[in-house]
C-alpha cells in the first residue's frame, strides 16, 4: 500500500483516472477486508452510520447484492432508489438531483447503459452527477467501463495463481456468441486496461470483424503495453487466441459498428449474424484444451450457457472460477467504499 488519502475521490473511470499506486491500495484494502471476513471479524466501524444511494437504470444481481451487503458490513446502509420513482423521471436535471442527494448521503453509486442511446451517454450522466455532488460517485457499470468487475477479476487471478507476478503470461479477452446486441463493451474495455496495468500480462483481444471495442480504448491499451513492456495483440481467430493462454475471458459484447449507429440495435445484430459465423465463437472443452494445463475460464456472469460457453466448461471445477470471481465483487467494492466513503481525510 502506498496511497493513503482517497476520501471523496470519484470512482468513475479509474482505468484512466487513477494511478497504479491508488489502484493497488484498493486491491490491498479489499484483500485485507476479505481476510477479516474469512475470520469472522467485523469491520463495521469503517463506514459506521454512513449511507449509500444506489441508482440502477439496468437490471442487476451481483452488483446490487454486493453493494448492499458490502456497505452493511462496513457499518453503513444502502438505499436502493428506483430512478423511475425519482423526479428524474419528470425531467429534473442530473445536476439538481446529485446536488440534493449528496447533502443527504455519503456516496452515490450508479449503473447506466441504456438501450437505444448514443455510446458514452451513461458515462456522461455519471460525470454530470460527479460535477454537482459533494460525495464520491461510484461507477457500478456504464457503457464505457466496469471498474468494479475488473477489481474482482484481478483479485481472482492473483488468488488462483497465488501471485501478482504474472508478467509474460497470456490473458485473453475474447468475444463470445450472444443471443442479442444488448451487451455493453464495458467489461472487455476495463479488463484489457486493468490486466495490462496491474498484472502486466500479455493481453490478446479476440473478436469477429466489426466487433472491435472503442478504437480509442484499443489504442490506449497498446500505448500502455508499450509503456509496461508487455504485449497487446488483436486477432480474429478464437482458436489462435486460446493457444497457450493462462487466463481466458470469453463473453458477448455489442458490435462497435452497431454502437456507432445508435447502440444495442437488435435488428442490426440479427443481420450481422447472417453474415458472420458468430455461433462459432463459443467456449468448448476442445478450445480450453488449447490453453495451458493450469488455465482458468472467467466470466462476469450471467453467461448464456450453450451459446457463449458449453456446460462442460462453466460448470467444471477444472476451468471455471466464475463463482469465486463473483464473490470478489463484495470484497473489491468494500475496498472501494472503505477508501472513498470512509478512509483518511
Amino acid at each position: 500500500m502506498v496511497k493513503t488519502q482517497m476520501h471523496g475521490k470519484h470512482w468513475i473511470a479509474p482505468e484512466i483516472e487513477w494511478n497504479d499506486e491508488e489502484l493497488w491500495t484498493v486491491i490491498d484494502t479489499a484483500f485485507d477486508l476479505k481476510r477479516e471476513y474469512a475470520r469472522g471479524q467485523r469491520h463495521d466501524d469503517i463506514c459506521k452510520g454512513k449511507s449509500l444511494f444506489t441508482l440502477f437504470f439496468n437490471p442487476s444481481t451481483r452488483t446490487r447484492s454486493s453493494f448492499i451487503t458490502g456497505i452493511t458490513q462496513l457499518g453503513g446502509v444502502a438505499y436502493d432508489l428506483d430512478p423511475g420513482k425519482l423526479q428524474l423521471a419528470h425531467r429534473e436535471t442530473n445536476y439538481e438531483t446529485a446536488a440534493i442527494m449528496s447533502q443527504m448521503c455519503d456516496g452515490i453509486a450508479i449503473r447506466r447503459y441504456v438501450k437505444g442511446v448514443y455510446y458514452g451517454e451513461g458515462n456522461r450522466i455519471m460525470r454530470e452527477f460527479a460535477k454537482a455532488s459533494t460525495v464520491p460517485v461510484i461507477n457500478m457499470e456504464c457503457d464505457l467501463w466496469h471498474p468494479c468487475q475488473s477489481v474482482a477479476d484481478i483479485m481472482c487471478v492473483m488468488e488462483k495463481f497465488n501471485t501478482r507476478n504474472l508478467r509474460g503470461k497470456k490473458f485473453v479477452m475474447s468475444y463470445a456468441n450472444s443471443p442479442g446486441a444488448w451487451k455493453p463493451v464495458a467489461v472487455p474495455q476495463s479488463n484489457i486496461i486493468f490486466f495490462t496495468r496491474m498484472l502486466e500480462m500479455d493481453v490478446t483481444l479476440a473478436y469477429p470483424e466489426k466487433f472491435n471495442l472503442d478504437p480509442a480504448v484499443e489504442a490506449y491499451t497498446k500505448k500502455l503495453a508499450d509503456q509496461y513492456g508487455t504485449k497487446f495483440e488483436i486477432t480474429h481467430d478464437m482458436d489462435e487466441a486460446f493457444n497457450d493462454a493462462l487466463v481466458v475471458y470469453p463473453k458477448g459484447w455489442c458490435s462497435w459498428e452497431i454502437l456507432k449507429q445508435g447502440g444495442y440495435d437488435e435488428k442490426l445484430h440479427e443481420e450481422y449474424k447472417k453474415t458472420h459465423n458468430l455461433a462459432a465463437w463459443k467456449t468448448t472443452p476442445e478450445r480450453m484444451d488449447r490453453t495451458r494445463k493450469n488455465s482458468i475460464w472467467m466470466h462476469c456472469l450471467p453467461a448464456d450457457v450453450g451459446v457463449e460457453v458449453e456446460p462442460e466448461v462453466i460448470f467444471s471445477n477444472r476451468w471455471s472460477v466464475s463463482v469465486d470471481e463473483a464473490e470478489n465483487r463484495l470484497h473489491g467494492q468494500k475496498g472501494i467504499m472503505a477508501l472513498t466513503m470512509g478512509g483518511r481525510r
